[in-house]
């Protein structure tokens, strides 16, 4: 595996706790105030008008920004490894993230090649959204993205960008970033990732070559299955205009849920690792089990992409997938579980279970899921951080 070290002092834990936190510079308050304004006075009309031209340093109106902000977008920089010149901007939600990022990259005429095997949500804004604002795409699939240079026979003249998942919800193909952006970087293409399901944690996606990153912070790096929240990280003219299409979208975090993100991501690390090992366990455990007829976990030896993860991948993630075998009902199953939940999100304390088919890519048609691996009997498991043998045990309980 990669490196875990990173750039700068601290490590992982320590970042998470101390970046963008800091005493109140007014009261001396240890804990981070919540700023619950709407909007932001002024002493002078010349400060307003210095401000509103872009020359001003003050705050301006909550839809705009908001100092509760700055925390969680601090600390999610750092744990992120970005180099000088990168922000990290915080958004009402992950797809609030993912369409201002792609609303920086695509105007109307331009092209997009998107990952095939991706998130419901995501598929479902390519498909409704793009086309009334006049963008193209085409879906690769990650066995297609395993030879790169198949990406430029793909690419058209107006193709601009490309939308990876990495690993993806909820097969848990792994993409070689490295070989994958120098491909796109001879076409000039910017490379965006949602990095969700490896986290921070796990997977530094700007170190192998991505331009933007987008997190759902509704997952884990909330973690409390309390708020929703999303990321995106970005450097340059890009992070520019992701920051104004926040604005303009009205897409900027409410900062009480703010201050909930950041006190939250304090404990990012002890929870991914926990919840980590004990997806590997489970994933081992039911890799051998006479009704499970294969497991999706790229920690697993059989995993197709497993030697990838483990060469750009510092863990393997807290996320699974299992398919049951023939005559195994997955209504019945999910039904039968005591302790676990039947929860149409992940990366909660809690091991929770979906039916992608049910949930997540319910929009889909049965074919496209199919192509993509999604039978009607996957579970995906997100585990938690309680006992491992308590997950396991409930597990084999509906596996009768």
């Amino acid at each position: 595996m990669v490196d875990e070290k990173e750039r700068g002092p601290g490590g992982t834990r320590t970042r998470a706790v101390h970046s963008g936190s800091a005493p109140d510079s007014v009261t001396g308050s240890e804990g981070t105030p919540i700023h619950r304004t709407s909007g932001f006075t002024f002493p002078t009309l010349h400060e307003m008008t210095e401000t509103f031209s872009g020359r001003g340093g003050r705050y301006i109106y909550s839809r705009f920004d908001n100092p509760s902000l700055r925390e969680s977008e601090q600390k999610l920089l750092s744990l992120e490894g970005a180099p000088a010149g990168a922000g990290s901007v915080v958004f009402s939600s992950g797809m609030a993230a993912l369409t201002a990022s792609l609303m920086a990259v695509l105007s109307s005429g331009d092209h997009l090649i998107a990952q095939e095997e991706i998130y419901g949500g995501t598929t479902g804004l390519l498909g409704r959204v793009l086309p009334r604002c006049g963008v193209g795409f085409d879906f690769v699939g990650v066995d297609d993205l395993a030879r790169p240079e198949r990406l430029l026979s793909t690419g058209r003249p107006t193709t601009r960008a490309l939308l990876l998942e990495s690993p993806c919800n909820p097969t848990m193909r792994v993409v070689d970033l490295r070989a994958v952006t120098r491909v796109a970087r001879q076409r000039g293409w910017v490379v965006l990732i949602d990095n969700t399901i490896a986290s921070p944690i796990h997977q530094k996606p700007l170190q192998h070559g991505c331009d933007i990153i987008i997190h759902s912070a509704t997952k884990y790096l909330a973690g409390h299955d309390d708020l929703t929240a999303g990321f995106a990280v970005a450097s340059g003219d890009l992070l520019s205009k992701i920051r104004q299409l926040r604005i303009d979208l009205g897409g900027c975090l409410d900062p009480s849920v703010a201050w909930l993100l950041a006190r939250s991501m304090k404990t990012l690390a002890l929870r991914v690792a926990a919840q980590a090992d004990n997806a590997l366990a489970v994933a081992t455990h039911l890799e051998k089990h006479p009704r499970v007829a294969r497991v999706h976990y790229p920690g697993l030896p059989s995993h197709p992409d497993h030697a990838i993860a483990a060469r750009q991948m510092t863990g393997f993630g807290s996320m699974l997938a299992f398919d049951l075998a023939d005559g195994i009902d997955a209504a019945r199953f999910v039904e039968l579980l005591r302790m676990i939940r039947l929860v149409p999100t992940f990366g909660g304390l809690a091991t929770t279970v979906t039916v992608p088919a049910a949930s997540s890519h319910f929009g889909l048609t049965r074919e496209s899921r199919l192509r993509m691996g999604v039978g009607d009997g996957m579970i995906r498991l997100s585990a938690g951080i309680e006992e491992t043998a308590d997950i396991i045990s409930d597990l084999d309980f509906a596996l009768v």
